[in-house]
């Protein structure tokens, strides 16, 4: 599977994602992550050849969940996108939202600071990816889909 679209936050989100994709079997095709100064940081210090898309934070604005929704319509659809592998936070709703929409599997692995319960990017991953996954087993609960795993990254 080569058209894997990896969408990620800044900071420990980003840095997880990319310790997946170095570890990975899959080629990753594109990155979408949040606009700011670590995100560049990051991006130059592991000498990626993979084209990197930026989008604006979108917190609870619902002006930005619209806009960011078009968005990932957009790079999907352009660039034929097979899977969605995300590591959170925020930002990788609106991509799970069409990836559900557009009958596109997606992955969401939460972050492993959530010992006791998944926080609202969590809670809504984890109604719209295809497989959600925890880091902690205290965190599964019947009424989500979530899969525990044993060695991420």
């Amino acid at each position: 599977m080569n058209d894997i679209l990896v969408v990620a936050s800044g900071g420990g989100h980003f840095s997880v994602a990319l310790n997946m994709m170095k570890k990975s079997r899959y080629y990753c095709r594109y990155i979408v992550c949040v606009d700011s100064p670590d995100f560049i940081d990051i991006k130059n210090s592991w000498n990626l050849d993979i084209p990197f898309f930026a989008i604006r934070e979108i917190g609870r604005n619902p002006f930005r969940v619209l806009s960011s929704l078009f968005y990932a319509y957009i790079l999907i659809r352009r660039f034929n996108i097979k899977l969605v592998f995300s590591t959170g936070a925020t930002i990788a709703i609106p991509f799970l939202i069409v990836s559900r929409l557009m009958n596109i599997p997606s992955v969401f692995i939460d972050t492993p600071t959530r010992v006791y319960s998944l926080g609202l990017s969590g809670r809504l991953a984890s109604f719209l990816a295809t497989r959600f996954y925890v880091r902690h087993s205290s965190v599964c609960d019947s009424k989500y889909n979530v899969f525990p795993t044993r060695s991420i990254a």
